[in-house]
């Protein structure tokens, strides 16, 4: 009895230390997935949290002074202040050409080209150098083969406003209708003077009315002398959208302020995954990107495309196209990333992994 009494106890601690050794398990697991969700959080937010100078620049600017901004938001505000924030278009590219032979020279459309050209000229002569980049599929399209053609049709790109951190008034991130209104009357008379055509726009502030919009349709060469120069869109010209976000404390461009959820739910992009702006390539141009393409693309884009069943889930290619197109559009990509351009090439790898089925 007592050797059974005894077999008993031992079972009996036996099962408690696995019991015990089964909690301190779980306790390590559930530590360690928080960290992991903190330190993915932390990569996003650019480093929100990181000391002055490390992991998105110091802390020491203007807009950290002004009470506006959280803390996981200044660090973001503070990018718009560092130098290089807008990459000089203006200035050709040197090639290493042990690395890229070849510069990239896909086609694209002659009208696109225009516009590029129309909008780096007035943003470095009449906004010094404000940051833009290309958005939704004009992105897509110049990230993965250097042309726009290789995913859409029209000129879509994103803009910063001037004043971002305080658009209508001193100390406020806020805007009345009115103030906006006469705000972006302001920053859309040059493009205007400059010849172009702005649906919804009239140089008479009197008779115009934004109606919140963050988002406005150009045309190039307008007619003055037309019966009525207001009328200016030619429905078989190209458009190029402008696409614009309102400042948040947390350092988020907002693009459906007004609006509520349209076609981007995830309207809240984050500035350290836009700036500084970055040298794509388009046609035999260079055209401006955001910092982190991907990311980017992931929060304001991949369920817009992923819906469409012909896109697929893999932003680097079309689901439709022959296998032998896709392994030509992963050496584009390729070339692109090997002459110094901003690209998709995190997503080429795993891509050729999986036997360009999805990436």
């Amino acid at each position: 009895m007592r050797r059974i009494h005894r077999e008993k106890l031992c079972n009996a601690s036996r099962f408690a230390f696995l019991l015990v050794l089964l909690w301190v398990v779980l306790v390590l697991v559930t530590l360690f997935l928080g960290w992991s969700h903190h330190a993915s959080r932390m990569a996003i937010d650019g480093g929100a949290a990181a000391p002055a100078g490390v992991g998105g620049g110091s802390h020491d600017c203007a807009a950290a002074s002004t009470g506006l901004f959280t803390p996981v938001g200044i660090p973001r505000v503070c990018r718009m202040e560092e130098p290089g924030v807008m990459v000089d278009l203006t200035v050709p590219r040197e090639y290493n050409r042990s690395q890229c032979p070849v510069e990239p020279a896909e086609r694209d459309d002659p009208r696109l080209l225009k516009f590029l050209e129309f909008f780096t000229r007035i943003f470095k002569e009449k906004f010094n150098n404000l940051p833009w980049w290309m958005d939704e599929g004009s992105l897509i399209g110049v990230s993965r083969a250097g042309s726009i053609r290789n995913a859409d049709d029209d000129f879509d790109f994103f803009v910063l406003l001037p004043n971002s951190t305080s658009p209508c008034r001193p100390n406020s991130l806020e805007c009345t209708r009115e103030e906006f209104n006469t705000m972006i009357h302001r920053f859309l008379m040059p493009f205007w003077e400059a010849g172009a055509c702005i649906h919804w726009y009239n140089p008479d502030i009197t008779k115009f009315d934004a109606d919140l919009r963050l988002i406005y349709a150009f045309q190039l060469h307008r007619h003055d002398n037309s019966p009525d120069r207001l009328d200016c869109f030619d429905t078989n010209a190209p458009v190029a959208h402008m696409h614009l976000g309102m400042l948040n404390a947390n350092g988020e461009l907002e693009t459906n302020k007004w609006v509520g959820p349209r076609s981007h739910p995830k309207d809240k992009l984050p500035l350290s995954i836009l700036l500084p702006v970055c040298r794509c390539r388009m046609g035999l141009k260079d055209a401006p990107c955001p910092n982190d393409i991907i990311g980017f693309l992931t929060l304001r884009n991949r369920g817009e495309y992923v819906r469409r069943s012909r896109e697929g889930k893999c932003l680097l290619v079309k689901k439709q196209w022959s296998l032998e197109k896709k392994m030509n559009q992963v050496q584009k990509v390729k070339l692109l990333h090997d002459c110094g351009y901003a690209s998709m090439i995190q997503l080429a790898d795993s891509f050729v992994e999986s036997g360009y089925r999805t990436c």
